[in-house]
């Protein structure tokens, strides 16, 4: 099959309103800075935000916050303190946090990779990532690197004192903060932290999520006999729907015609052809009528498959199936639908994307 181009509005809703509620976009709400976190890469999304972050955890945080990102863990990773072997599996991350000066260890050659990441040990590497350097703190370098943060206001959301440990929420809270932040010398609009993850800004100068989502949601792909083999990610702690609905592994490989995924948020959408309405689903068939509209014979309307009328969504989907697209009469075709009440009992089906043999 052949992977069509997904119509760019279609991709944010499907890929940001599963997980947040539409109304979230409006305002920067928690909900909405855990998926662009997640979306970016960061760190992962899933689990009990109250949980404590360790040294070794926000290590890691700050070095998928960077352009190590796309590095990935290396193999060879060497052992920099007493108390983090090779095998460790934060020693690439802390080894890349350490030679980069965003984080330090203690005397005596320790790390400490499992005591929890304080709020002033995690301001230094964010004031790291922004280029701030000890050079640009007189006096007490820690009351410098707060004044700092609260200043630059990385501290919204974040209500912790220097000293306290910082949860999994209050680093969503931080990472956000960071993305939005300008880097040292320079403004929100032309050199906020983001761009190093390819984030955009919206007009009130929040990370807009969903071009992230539009930018970095995978699909449609035809589901295949192993859902691991398909998505860049472990699917024991992942978000897992099938037409809407949380399911499991073999659910979605039972039932699925097709999938989505984003690597960011570790979420799977996948869609059979479960034909109930107010759902999106799956099917495939064979095209055996493409209709016009009576005042414009140019833009297709509707189309048949296998006996069932599907309605034409948007202008991309249109084009597909026009006399300028590539899909013709008995061609093979993959499509993704929504199903809706049309208030006499019956049910009708809208393509909103597709997939061509």
């Amino acid at each position: 099959m052949i992977n069509r181009k997904i119509a760019a509005s279609m991709a944010a809703v499907m890929a940001v309103s599963a997980c947040v509620p539409m109304t979230s976009f409006a305002s920067s709400t928690f909900e909405m800075r855990k998926k662009v976190v997640g979306m970016a890469g960061i760190m992962d999304i899933i689990g009990d935000m109250n949980e404590n972050v360790s040294r070794g955890e926000f290590a890691r945080m700050l070095v998928m916050a960077t352009e190590y990102q796309t590095v990935g863990e290396q193999e060879n990773r060497t052992s920099v303190y007493s108390d983090v072997s090779n095998t460790n599996e934060y020693a690439y991350y802390i080894q890349t946090a350490v030679q980069n000066g965003w984080m330090s260890g203690y005397l005596g050659g320790e790390f400490r990779p499992n005591q929890g990441i304080t709020l002033q040990e995690a301001v230094k590497g964010i004031l790291a990532l922004l280029g701030y350097e000890d050079s640009d703190f007189s006096g007490n370098l820690t009351g410098g690197r707060i004044a700092k943060y609260k200043y630059l206001e990385l501290n919204e959301s974040i209500g912790r004192e220097a000293t306290e440990i910082l949860t999994r929420t209050d680093c969503i809270n931080l990472f956000y903060n960071l993305l939005k932040t300008p880097t040292k010398g320079g403004t929100q609009s032309s050199s906020y932290y983001g761009k190093v993850l390819d984030c955009s800004l919206t007009s009130d100068g929040e990370i807009d999520a969903y071009a992230m989502a539009d930018n970095s949601l995978v699909g449609p792909k035809a589901m295949g006999t192993s859902l691991e083999d398909m998505v860049p990610f472990k699917l024991k702690k992942s978000n897992l729907f099938l037409d809407g609905e949380q399911a499991s592994v073999s659910e979605i490989e039972d039932n699925a015609i097709v999938i989505y995924y984003h690597k960011g948020t570790k979420t799977v959408w996948a869609y059979s052809d479960n034909g109930e309405e107010g759902k999106r689903g799956a099917a495939t068939g064979t095209i055996e009528n493409i209709y016009y509209g009576s005042m414009d014979v140019m833009t297709p309307v509707q189309v048949e498959i296998d006996g069932r009328i599907y309605s034409l969504s948007s202008s991309d989907v249109q084009f597909a199936f026009s006399m300028y697209g590539d899909l013709r009469v008995g061609d093979e075709v993959t499509v993704i639908y929504e199903a809706a009440d049309d208030g006499e009992g019956d049910t009708t089906y809208t393509i909103v994307d597709y997939m061509e043999e």
